[in-house]
């Protein structure tokens, strides 16, 4: 009877051993495969946002004037946030060369912060794009150019799914 019982103890543990690591294995390897880490989540936004990209251009018609020409120069501008918590501001130059060099604040009731940026810009059928290295981390920001004028640009910045924040700038002229 004791060897019956102990034949039994041992089989429902054997059972309950494999099922544990079973369940396990199912757990950890979900979570590998399936749950992005910070270099693929990374990744995965990037390619959101270059088929939100691509879609972007693929819709512009052919015949539409690319508003790229007129870039060059010093623009500056401010925005206000939704929430009116802080006010953006901004002076960038681009430059003839593809490099562009940035000032920009942000203001809130309790602080201001000031960041200097330089990087590299393309613009390719009203798109501008804005690559530049933040703490040694590489970043581009894309936005579709709505409107360029001698001393006015509107553009709206095109984020992983969307288009979302629309942005004015002005020529900053010497007098």
């Amino acid at each position: 009877m004791l060897k019956k019982f102990l034949s039994y103890v041992s089989i429902g543990l054997s059972i309950g051993i494999g099922l544990a690591g079973s369940l396990f294995l199912v757990v950890f390897l979900s979570h590998e495969y399936f749950s992005p880490s910070p270099e693929n989540f990374a990744l995965e936004q990037d390619g959101r946002q270059v088929e939100t990209l691509k879609a972007i251009i693929k819709s512009l018609p052919e015949s539409d004037a690319d508003l790229c020409k007129n870039i060059q120069g010093v623009w500056y501008g401010s925005r206000e946030s939704n929430d009116g918590a802080y006010i953006d501001s901004w002076e960038v130059e681009y430059k003839p060369n593809g490099e562009f060099i940035g000032t920009f604040i942000s203001k809130s009731i309790a602080a201001e912060t000031s960041e200097n940026q330089k990087g590299t810009w393309t613009c390719n059928k009203s798109i501008l794009m804005n690559d530049l290295m933040i703490d040694g981390e590489r970043f581009r920001f894309n936005y579709l150019l709505l409107h360029v004028g001698d001393d006015q640009r509107t553009y709206v910045h095109i984020g992983p799914y969307e288009l979302e924040e629309v942005f004015i700038s002005y020529r900053k002229r010497n007098i």
